[in-house]
């Protein structure tokens, strides 16, 4: 068997549902395959009364739909070339550039890898991701600096008491691997951030022009480990289009993908971070860099909203 494409809108009994479409692979009896896979899931009488048509060799060759979230199945009949025809609202929709082989649970984990962090595409693809991310709220506000580097304001100069709040906080988006150039451990600036970011804290003599920067305005550590662990998440996903634009050398579709990824200015500066200056692979990369702060440059217009109170602290 093979999947490359989602089919969006399937009508079930139980409401519209997105689908992989599943075709048969070119040496295998796909047949044979559905036999195995049908029994899986729940399908309706028609779509047994279909298969047993097919069985029976009087209707087919049909291809294998199968509900993203891996609970339903139906079939389409497909006429020359393996076409099938669309009904009204969906939509078939690439997650792969090529056919992959194999099973269900392969096709769900590419899906996910492809689209998981970008909320934008998975809406469109009708996907609910494995692992969604708390709404944060943005804090940075770069308008009015006409020079701005965030790995300047990621390295601390001198004892991380001293420290400016914006200067621990990026150097804590480098995990607990990665101890800084003064010698302080990840450990020991959690430390730090957790007593400076108590409310009863006043700390503006530290942080960098009155907080005009970056607004540390009821922030907890709560939402600092979870703008850690987005940006990493994060950047292993661009770690992975940049592997795959190195296969196929296609710029025009890593822009696109880091468009739909990007669409925050807090992630995608907290990410550059992690990227270009915890990630000394990634240090010398001015290709990838300067698409990236392309990226950043447009989103730097954006005006920040108001916060909201669903959003984390």
């Amino acid at each position: 068997m093979q999947c490359w494409k989602v089919l969006t809108n399937v009508q079930f009994d139980e409401g519209r549902k997105s689908c992989f479409v599943i075709e048969s692979g070119e040496y295998f009896n796909f047949l044979d395959a559905v036999t195995d896979e049908i029994g899986q899931y729940k399908v309706s009488a028609s779509t047994m009364r279909d298969f047993i048509d097919w069985v029976q060799g009087k209707r087919g060759p049909y291809v294998l739909l199968v509900s993203l979230d891996l609970q339903f199945a139906t079939l389409r009949e497909t006429f020359s070339g393996g076409e099938f025809k669309l009904e009204p609202g969906e939509e078939l929709l690439p997650f792969w550039r090529w056919p992959i082989q194999g099973g269900v649970e392969k096709y769900a984990a590419v899906l996910d890898r492809e689209i998981g962090l970008l909320p934008e595409v998975c809406k469109k693809f009708g996907y609910t991701p494995t692992s969604e991310w708390p709404k944060i709220r943005r804090r940075l506000d770069l308008r009015g600096f006409a020079e701005f580097d965030p790995i300047f304001y990621a390295e601390l100069r001198g004892d991380v008491p001293d420290a400016k709040t914006l200067n621990l906080l990026w150097h804590y988006l480098l995990g607990e691997n990665e101890d800084n150039d003064s010698g302080e451990t990840f450990s020991e600036i959690k430390k730090e951030l957790t007593f400076r970011l108590k409310p009863w804290n006043d700390q503006g003599h530290l942080d960098f022009m009155d907080g005009a920067l970056f607004d540390t305005d009821r922030m907890t550590m709560r939402e600092v480990e979870a703008r850690r662990k987005r940006a990493e998440a994060y950047a292993e996903f661009i770690d992975l289009l940049w592997n795959d634009f190195s296969d196929i050398g296609d710029e025009d579709l890593l822009v696109k993908k880091l468009r739909e990824a990007m669409l925050d200015l807090d992630l995608a500066v907290e990410v550059y971070v992690v990227l270009f200056w915890g990630n000394r692979l990634y240090s010398g990369n001015n290709k990838l860099k300067g698409l990236l702060w392309s990226i950043i440059a447009e989103l730097t217009l954006i005006e920040p909203p108001e916060p909201r109170r669903n959003i984390i602290y």
